[in-house]
């Protein structure tokens, strides 16, 4: 394995990671007792988590290592998985056993250290101890999951100390990338090539087959759309989430998201947030116009709403005054809470947990910010490019604007975090 030494010479996120790590280890945190009964098996057990409405493989663990388990449906038992819970099916009687695990640091009882987590590429051996390595297990590949700290072993081997399944373990460093976050993927109006006739200079209008091809790539590389709740619940730590996860978003709810983006999201099974204008939304529905902006209508959000998390883009605050400044700056603090409380009380005729919202024209004041918590909101997102992580204020997430022609290679680098120098300007538009 390689040393301390190489290390520094083929990783320029070593100051990173000790930085963030490796010192907040020995200044952070506290140690817990777990209870001492521990189930061991026979034979290797899988560990299932439950994603998107289905089992996935997070994990095995190996015959012979003890787990701390907790009785769940009959033969099954649940067990820790980073920040989820996964499951355990019991084989027969006879091949496994109750046994004694011993004290270890509880992770779970201490504060997060500094929102490191890792990204499993490939199948990840798991050992018991970096310095007499004995292989307790493997992480499926597709995960991020968190980290405890960073540990030196036998000649300068750096590991990552994880939990797993109650039980401390060592991963390679070598074995696994650092993550660098969830990337926001922001669209606004679809149109067809030869139907747009006077938007085509609206960088925040991009053609079907642009859009059609860019869900295709996703789809293809295997990315999980979130859900707006799961996002909000991977912010919190309150669950893992696969490592090729984007959340969809598309602002303003214009008429052609039912129209163009609703069916290729259904097709792939694929999730999305849409923010609404609320003062906007039609009474009933009408024809089809591309030459004109139309808004989506009551029937229309109805019927998209199994697919799109519908939330906020504020009542009637998206507008400017005569030079152009944004009326959320100049309005006061009961103004602006009350418009997005008007907003959340229309929308929970469609949704029922109406939390997040995108600022008008992408930006607030301390003002704003303030008032929309009083109204309940808990995300705020912003037009401001880049990726998020936990700890990162709720009230202020980054996004991406994809356009016309992002490329597969740029939107599979922003998937994977790996773009050294992102190509992906976001240009305020009156539109947005």
């Amino acid at each position: 394995m390689n040393t301390g030494k190489s290390f520094v010479a083929n990783s320029l996120s070593l100051t990173f990671i000790f930085t963030h790590i490796f010192l907040s280890c020995d200044t952070r945190g506290g140690t817990g007792t777990q209870d001492n009964n521990c189930i061991s098996f026979s034979h290797d057990r899988n560990i299932k988590i439950m994603t998107d409405n289905k089992e996935v493989l997070g994990g095995v663990i190996f015959k012979n290592h003890p787990v701390h388990a907790t009785p769940a449906a009959k033969g099954t038992v649940t067990v820790r998985f980073g920040y989820s819970l996964g499951k355990i099916t019991l084989p027969e009687e006879n091949s496994y056993l109750k046994t004694q695990c011993g004290n270890e640091s509880s992770f779970y009882t201490e504060k997060p250290l500094n929102n490191i987590f890792i990204i499993t590429r490939k199948k990840v051996v798991i050992y018991s101890s970096p310095n007499t390595p004995s292989a307790m297990g493997l992480l499926e590949e597709g995960w991020r999951y968190p980290v405890m700290s960073l540990i030196r072993g036998k000649e300068g081997s750096l590991w990552y100390r994880i939990s797993l399944a109650g039980r401390t373990g060592y991963i390679y460093y070598a074995d696994v990338s650092l993550d660098r976050g969830i990337p926001v993927l922001n669209y606004h109006h679809i149109l067809s090539e030869d139907e747009n006739i006077h938007f085509r200079k609206i960088n925040t209008t991009i053609s079907y087959n642009a859009f059609f091809r860019q869900m295709q790539w996703l789809h293809a590389y295997g990315v999980t759309t979130l859900t707006t709740k799961e996002l909000e619940r991977w912010l919190n730590r309150e669950i893992n989430i696969p490592a090729r996860s984007v959340l969809l978003t598309f602002d303003d709810g214009l008429k052609s998201v039912h129209r163009y983006a609703w069916p290729v999201l259904s097709r792939y099974s694929m999730k999305a947030t849409l923010f609404v204008i609320t003062s906007r939304i039609a009474k009933k529905t009408t024809n089809w116009n591309p030459d004109i902006l139309q808004n989506l209508s009551e029937d229309e959000l109805q019927e998209i709403s199994g697919v799109f998390s519908l939330q906020s883009h504020s009542d009637a605050l998206h507008n400017a005054v005569g030079d152009g400044t944004r009326n959320i700056y100049n309005y006061t603090f009961q103004t602006i809470k009350r418009d997005f409380s008007r907003s959340r009380d229309i929308l929970e005729r469609f949704n029922s947990d109406v939390y997040a919202l995108a600022w008008p024209y992408g930006s607030a004041t301390e003002r704003a910010v303030q008032a929309v918590k009083n109204a309940g909101f808990r995300l705020g997102f912003s037009i401001q490019q880049g990726r998020i992580n936990p700890g990162d204020n709720l009230l202020e997430l980054k996004r991406y604007y994809l356009k016309e022609n992002t490329t597969h290679k740029e939107l599979i680098s922003l998937v994977d975090g790996s773009e050294k120098h992102p190509d992906f300007p976001h240009q305020n538009n009156k539109n947005d």
